[in-house]
């Protein structure tokens, strides 16, 4: 969809997304987000009339979703679970090579950029780490049912961290050494269950 030709409120959930991938909760102004949304400064008060917080923590809520989806879509299906969380990992890569390593996670970016008293947008980009771990770790059913929680924390864990060195490295080689570490803890996982 022609990003001109989508809603205002949309145009600015995109464009503060945008923002806040490539450079945190700094990068997000309301003024970088006017201009990179092309709608009116005063349609953003009015969908937004908390300002910069409430705008974040509208975006992040989107993009816990939409994250929430992908992962889903990764992980389900009847394929072995190498192959699934290895597409979690490739998903992750793919999208980072298209931005040249420009662009992370949104969540991750807002919370290395919060301060002390910033309790509402830690919150919310809690929620979205918890809400992601929980997918992860229904999906996990290879695994005994007591770990599947543990091990859906661990994976989104790693997929932040991963994101963060194969940004600052330029490549995708910290994605690749975080699902080989993964698969190594699941199967692991696994072969303790199957030992009792």
């Amino acid at each position: 969809m022609n990003s001109s030709a989508a809603a205002p409120r949309d145009r600015f959930i995109t464009a503060t997304l945008t923002l806040l991938r490539e450079g945190g909760l700094s990068a997000a102004g309301l003024n970088e987000v006017v201009a990179l949304a092309q709608a009116p400064k005063g349609s953003l008060y009015h969908y937004f009339p908390a300002g910069k917080n409430q705008m974040v923590g509208a975006a992040i809520e989107v993009y816990r979703e939409a994250v929430a989806r992908q992962i889903t879509q990764a992980l389900e299906g009847s394929a072995t679970l190498r192959y699934r969380v290895t597409r979690v990992f490739k998903n992750i890569e793919r999208s980072m090579i298209e931005t040249q390593f420009s662009q992370s996670c949104a969540v991750g970016a807002v919370v290395l950029d919060l301060k002390k008293g910033d309790d509402e947008l830690r919150n919310v980009c809690l929620s979205a780490l918890t809400y992601w771990s929980d997918i992860a770790g229904s999906q996990l059913i290879e695994l005994p049912y007591k770990q599947r929680a543990a091990a859906g924390r661990v994976l989104v864990n790693l997929l932040e961290g991963a994101q963060l060195a194969a940004r600052a490295a330029a490549s995708s080689r910290p994605l690749r050494e975080a699902c080989v570490f993964f698969l190594e803890y699941a199967q692991a996982q696994v072969a303790a269950t199957s030992q009792t």
